[in-house]
C-alpha cells in the first residue's frame, strides 16, 4: 500500500478512532498535572508516592516463610538494596560481561539445534505485516462494537511493535 493509497482510504472514522485511542492512553495523573498549573483548587494535592515500608515488611515476612539459605535471614535493608540496584544503569564492564554471557549461552544453544530454522526474509516480513494490517482493518470495519474493535487493533499493533522495528 502506498502512502497515497493510505490517505485515500483514511476517513473521518479512522481519524476519530485514532483520537479515541490516543485519548484512552492519557492518564489521570497527566491531566491533574496539567490542570494544577491553571486551576490548583480543582486538583487533588499530590503528596508524593506512598511509603513502601509495609510492602517491604510483607516481602521480608514472605521470605522468612519460605525459609532456606538467603531467605530466612533477609532484612528490609536487603530488599531496599535489591530495589536500588535495579534503578542504577549498568557500567560498561557489566554490559560487556552480560553480552559475553549471552553469546556463550547462544553458542551452547546452537550446538543443541539439530533442526533447521525457516528463513525469515524481508519480503516475508513485509507480507506478514501487510496481512496483519488487513486483518485489523477488516475487523475494525466489520465489528459493530467500536470500542472492541479499537481494543483489538491496539493489542495487535502493540504486539507487532518489535516486528515492525526489524
Amino acid at each position: 500500500m502506498t502512502l497515497m493509497d493510505f490517505w485515500k482510504q483514511y476517513n473521518i472514522r479512522h481519524a476519530l478512532l485514532t483520537i479515541k485511542q490516543a485519548w484512552d492512553e492519557v492518564k489521570p495523573s497527566t491531566l491533574n498535572a496539567c490542570w494544577y498549573a491553571l486551576w490548583p483548587e480543582c486538583v487533588n494535592d499530590f503528596n508524593g508516592f506512598p511509603a513502601v515500608t509495609q510492602q517491604m515488611k510483607d516481602i521480608v515476612d514472605l521470605a522468612h516463610t519460605v525459609g532456606g539459605e538467603g531467605f530466612s535471614d533477609m532484612t528490609e535493608e536487603d530488599v531496599a538494596e535489591l530495589i536500588d540496584s535495579h534503578g542504577a544503569e549498568p557500567s560498561v564492564e557489566e554490559i560487556i560481561q552480560m553480552n559475553e554471557d549471552d553469546q556463550a549461552g547462544d553458542d551452547a544453544d546452537e550446538d543443541d539445534d539439530t533442526e533447521t530454522r525457516p528463513v525469515f526474509t524481508i519480503m516475508k516480513l513485509r507480507n506478514l505485516l501487510r496481512e496483519a494490517d488487513n486483518l485489523t482493518e477488516l475487523f475494525t470495519d466489520q465489528d459493530p462494537i467500536q470500542e472492541r474493535s479499537i481494543k483489538f487493533k491496539r493489542v495487535v499493533d502493540e504486539g507487532l511493535i518489535p516486528t515492525r522495528k526489524l
